[in-house]
């Protein structure tokens, strides 16, 4: 889901802010999507500081808690 958010912003010309834990990073191959602006952040609540919308998604997909 994040990777497809990157991919939005970008055509829709916006910066976005990213929280994920260590290990669950966008593919590198979308970060030159990123636009100026944009960040990869550790702390979600750093992440959502000054936000218009919030979008959150869970890192782990059905069946594959573990």
């Amino acid at each position: 889901m994040c990777n497809t958010f990157i991919q939005a912003a970008h055509a829709i010309r916006f910066p976005n802010a990213h929280a994920c834990p260590e290990g669950y990073e966008p593919d590198p191959q979308f970060l030159p999507c990123w636009r100026s602006g944009s960040a990869l952040m550790r702390d979600p609540q750093e992440a959502v500081r000054g936000a218009h919308l919030i979008q959150h998604d869970v890192w782990a997909s059905m069946g594959q808690e573990a």
